[in-house]
């Protein structure tokens, strides 16, 4: 395992304001490494700050990246980088994207490594995921995603060719796990080859309310989560779980 995925984590904080940020990363972090072990670790921060280089200094597996385009409160220069440079951010064939609200839960990553170019938790609300998937595209949440790194070269190179003549990437609309699962699917040359996780696999690894607009079916327990309205219900399942 700890040849086949990376670690990968963005955090590009207010100025003046890291510490309180970047404990949460830490958490998310240690999470992850508690579910699948101390993998290779890549940080992408916006700028060096005392916790960030702490860290790194503290653990041999972790690696800082600057990557001084990422802007405060900016999203979508996280979701830049994701398509334009994430697959220069790794070696190994996977990695596995996590955030402040997305790590996993329980250990498993073992099984959904080599199956998926991309797999996430679903991002339709209840209703419309059929019509998405009868459609051809998978439409996976990011935030918490395992991914080929043949994926990501592709992303990068349907940006360049062609979708950076039609997208404008400073819309608050724009967001790369869309790019990854549904805009760059219309695109023969990019999908073509590709593998998506179907919806029961997606549920598997991931699960994601969308405060409340996706259920989780019954009878399965994710591999990871995403969210924060995902977090506060998996706080009080375990809550629950403990009274029992």
């Amino acid at each position: 395992m700890t040849d086949k995925v990376t670690i990968l984590i963005y955090t590009f904080p207010e100025r003046g304001y890291e510490s309180r940020a970047f404990s949460k990363i830490v958490s998310s972090i240690e999470r992850t490494w508690e579910n699948v072990g101390k993998l290779k670790t890549v940080i992408v921060a916006s700028h060096h700050f005392a916790d960030v280089d702490n860290f790194a200094s503290q653990h041999s597996n972790v690696e800082i990246q600057i990557e001084p385009s990422l802007v405060y409160g900016s999203i979508t220069t996280m979701s830049m980088d994701c398509i334009k440079r994430l697959y220069t951010r790794f070696s190994t064939p996977y990695v596995l994207i996590i955030q402040d609200d997305g790590y996993p839960v329980r250990p498993g990553l073992e099984q959904f490594v080599g199956k998926w170019d991309f797999i996430g938790a679903p991002s339709v609300r209840n209703g419309r995921r059929r019509l998405m998937n009868l459609l051809g595209f998978p439409c996976l949440n990011g935030g918490f995603s395992l991914r080929s790194r043949r994926i990501c070269i592709r992303a990068a190179n349907a940006w360049n060719r062609w979708w950076r003549f039609f997208l404008n990437p400073k819309s608050r609309f724009f967001f790369e796990d869309t790019f990854y699962t549904m805009t760059a699917c219309l695109g023969w040359s990019y999908r073509h080859g590709l593998k998506f996780a179907g919806e029961k696999d997606a549920f598997t690894f991931a699960f994601d309310s969308l405060k409340g607009l996706i259920s989780k079916p019954k009878g399965i327990e994710p591999f990871g989560i995403h969210g924060h309205s995902t977090i506060a219900l998996q706080r009080r399942l375990v809550t629950r779980q403990e009274t029992h």
